[in-house]
């Protein structure tokens, strides 16, 4: 229910594109996880049409998209997976491609 009030048609398709629950909701969380990167990226919150923005491929091309917004910003955003845990879906979000990221855990 919540993937089609907020994913896109061929993101849906993806996501159930597997027999294994397990496997689709690992999916959901990594769709879920890339798109929030992205819309945290570009600072526009859960906009409206949220279920416009596909985030299945690395590099999204805002043109389409956000009229508004790129006339002040990057107009591609890449979007990278980080395994940080296996438990857990984590993604960024940057206006250049990133080819390698760092993790430091830090202690306080």
């Amino acid at each position: 229910e919540l993937a089609n009030s907020f994913f896109t048609a061929n993101e849906i398709n993806f996501l159930l594109n597997s027999a294994d629950e397990n496997n689709n909701i690992e999916k959901f969380f990594s769709i879920w996880t890339r798109k929030e990167a992205l819309l945290k990226s570009i600072g526009n919150g859960l906009m409206p049409d949220i279920k416009t923005i596909d985030v299945l491929e690395d590099q999204i091309n805002l043109d389409m998209i956000l009229t508004e917004f790129k006339k002040h910003n990057p107009q591609t955003v890449y979007i990278s997976e980080i395994l940080i845990h296996k438990d857990y879906k984590t993604a960024i979000a940057s206006a250049g491609n990133i080819n390698s990221i760092q993790i430091e855990k830090i202690e306080y």
